[in-house]
């Protein structure tokens, strides 16, 4: 793993296209996605957000794919090693590595190493490289047959080139890579990956994406594990939990306490490794909608990833809230980010920020149950000789006093400092 627990402790998701435009645009821009949301977003539009983004709390950015693509969101690659000209210039792509590092802050590029256009230049691939294609072995890829050739990901060329291509990016000052799809090649393909680009550079954060659309908890939480390592090798720095998100877009109802207790006892006897929780995706619609525009109960899931051990991501907009659109017969989190919006949920973001960054027991620490029913949910989080006890109340009626002995340094509804746990409340207490 990386040697910093702190690197990518909070990212912040970019969908570059629909973020934040920072160069005028002569020539009207589609896709064949037909997504018409974007704004035409770029790299310089991103560097002009960056201090926002650290006031925010966040030590690093994670942007979709920035290659060359036939679509709004950049999953369909057709030229590894050349950024989308409607994204930008390699010159912009190094100014803004520049603007991240001035900042004290990590790039994260998303790697889609399982997957590429139908239109894909062989051309951009050098001679001294022979990779190959095979047919679709899932489900998800034959339903992606029309779009998207597959990489045959256990011939030793093709891994070859794609190491390198991730070395590529790596050397123009990438942090971080996630990994798109990890379920659509072998778990030997990601020890060979993982081992290559560690032996690389030591401290390069890799990020997998490993989701079972079709299993409930128990089923992607194997998942996850089974993803961590292999035959006794880690393949990732990191996964992100589908599991927890699922449990978050229903903590408007009161008894979420208790599923969300049985989940975090099931993680912790897995693997052990350091999971990515996130608030929001860019393949699913955002989570205000599906909480029913319950600000509160928002509130109360960035409150919650925020005390977790591991890394937190959260997608851009989710600070305004921004809600999901309609769009291909489904709502869609693909939208134009604003900016003129200065919310009290940006600012509660910011408070969340500052209370993790100042309580590395909340990040890093040993994670220990203490109570599960319907509607409470207490854990105690250690590291050295820092305790904290977070209690989350998640009926709509029951209100009580804390039985901890704690000083009481975060409420989720920003009261006061107050030990009472009220309804619908995250509260966090340091022991003394």
């Amino acid at each position: 793993m990386s040697k910093d627990p702190g690197v990518f402790n909070c990212i912040y998701q970019i969908m570059v296209n629909f973020f934040r435009k920072g160069r005028e645009v002569t020539e009207e821009v589609s896709f064949r996605d037909g997504n018409t949301n974007h704004v035409n977003g770029d790299l310089l539009g991103i560097i002009q957000d960056l201090d926002r983004i650290k006031d925010l709390g966040f030590d690093s950015i994670y942007l979709s794919p920035i290659f060359k693509s036939n679509s709004s969101h950049g999953y369909d690659v057709i030229d590894y090693f050349t950024i989308a000209s409607h994204l930008g210039t390699m010159q912009d792509f190094r100014l803004l590595i520049d603007e991240v590092e001035k900042r004290s802050m990590k790039l994260m590029l998303d790697v889609v190493l399982n997957h590429v256009s139908k239109d894909f230049e062989l051309s951009s691939i050098l001679k001294e490289y022979n990779p190959k294609f095979e047919s679709p072995k899932t489900r998800e890829e034959r339903n992606w047959i029309k779009h998207f050739s597959f990489w045959d990901n256990d011939d030793s060329e093709t891994r070859r080139f794609l190491t390198d291509v991730c070395k590529f990016w790596i050397d123009r000052g990438a942090s971080g890579l996630r990994m798109d799809y990890v379920r659509g090649a072998s778990r030997d393909f990601w020890r060979y990956v993982y081992r290559e680009l560690k032996s690389y550079d030591e401290d390069i954060f890799i990020l997998g994406e490993s989701w079972n659309d079709r299993g409930d908890d128990l089923d992607n939480l194997k998942e996850i594990d089974s993803y961590s390592f292999y035959e006794g090798h880690r393949l990732f720095d990191s996964l992100l939990d589908f599991p927890l998100f699922y449990r978050l877009t229903e903590l408007n109802r009161d008894d979420a306490a208790g599923s969300i207790g049985r989940l975090l006892t099931l993680a912790h006897e897995g693997s052990g490794i350091r999971t990515t929780r996130f608030l929001d995706n860019h393949d699913l619609p955002r989570v205000i909608d599906m909480l029913h525009g319950d600000l509160n109960s928002l509130r109360l899931a960035l409150a919650l990833i925020y005390v977790l051990s591991g890394h937190v991501m959260v997608l851009y907009g989710t600070e305004i809230p921004l809600e999901s659109i309609f769009s291909g017969g489904r709502l869609c989190s693909r939208v134009p980010m604003r900016f003129e919006e200065a919310t009290d949920i940006a600012e509660y973001v910011q408070a969340l920020g500052l209370l993790r960054q100042n309580n590395h027991a909340l990040s890093a620490g040993e994670f220990r149950m203490v109570r599960v029913e319907k509607d409470v949910l207490v854990f105690k989080k250690t590291l050295g000789d820092e305790s904290l006890i977070i209690t989350m109340n998640t009926s709509y009626e029951r209100e009580f006093e804390s039985p901890y002995d704690g000083r009481v340094i975060f409420r989720s509804d920003g009261s006061s400092s107050s030990s009472t746990v009220n309804p619908r409340v995250l509260l966090v207490q340091k022991e003394y």
